[in-house]
């Protein structure tokens, strides 16, 4: 037979037994309008306890139908964007090497003008004789 759940009580903390200086009298403190209150009961408080919910049924996990095959081709906007920024991306990195390119080739034209003018050419006629005096 099953019973009802009964609420049960609670009732708070017994007061610390920590040693607490006396209280002044009332009139020793400052005057105030508020009236002294008695010691009240402690109190209680009722604890309400509610039934866990029901859980789903477990299944068992059987494997999807995928919706398209991975290797189809079904092109988007999305197909556009990327193609579009892959585009960009591709003639940046072509434009980039060709500047790196022209600024190698200045270097070694650089190069050959240095080289040229540091080293020593003879000339290829004698020079001319001076006359003795």
């Amino acid at each position: 037979m099953a019973t009802a759940k009964k609420s049960t009580k609670r009732t708070t903390r017994a007061k610390s037994t920590a040693k607490r200086p006396a209280a002044k009298a009332a009139s020793a403190r400052t005057k105030s309008t508020k009236p002294v209150r008695a010691a009240s009961k402690p109190r209680t408080t009722t604890v309400r306890r509610k039934s866990a919910a029901k859980s789903a049924e477990m299944q068992s996990f059987h494997l999807a139908e995928p919706d398209q095959d991975f290797l189809s081709f079904r092109p988007s906007i999305q197909t556009l964007y990327w193609s579009i920024l892959a585009l960009a991306i591709f003639s940046l990195g072509l434009w980039v090497l060709d500047l790196n390119l022209q600024v190698q080739e200045l270097y070694n034209e650089l190069d050959r003008v240095n080289l040229d003018g540091d080293s020593y050419v003879a000339p290829k006629t004698p020079p001319a004789e001076q006359p003795v005096s």
